[in-house]
């Protein structure tokens, strides 16, 4: 199994989306302690479109809290379960435009990934 490279942006990003969820599975509301990174039920921040996509890999209406268990299940039922969810928390429009950006090409460069630090300090702040 190969093991998924997580950058510090991708950490850093993963705790923002974990504290606007309030440190709770959004699937079955099982809630975890701030930063319990390591337990085998570890809260996940689950990318519904993958983080290989880059237009999205930093988008927080890509991203929810889920335990290790929910993101298993999810991923799994992406065609379905997972969508309705998606679709139930963006709107059918907002999904619908969310997976249009999805589909553009996008360069992720040095000056992108300052940006997403710069926007990441901003909500951190803001939470």
């Amino acid at each position: 199994m190969r093991k998924i490279k997580i950058s510090g942006l991708d950490h850093l990003f993963g705790v923002a989306v974990k504290c606007r969820d309030k440190w709770q599975c959004q699937r079955c509301k099982a809630r975890f302690a701030p930063f319990e990174l390591y337990s085998c039920r570890a809260l996940h921040c689950s990318h519904y479109i993958g983080r290989a996509n880059k237009k999205t890999r930093y988008n927080f209406a890509n991203c929810t809290a889920l335990c290790y268990g929910c993101h298993q299940y999810f991923e799994t039922h992406k065609g379905t379960d997972y969508r309705d969810f998606m679709i139930k928390r963006l709107g059918q429009e907002g999904y619908d435009e969310f997976i249009k950006e999805s589909r553009e090409k996008v360069l992720f460069d040095d000056k992108a990934k300052k940006d997403v630090a710069e926007m990441l300090k901003r909500v951190m702040r803001e939470i």
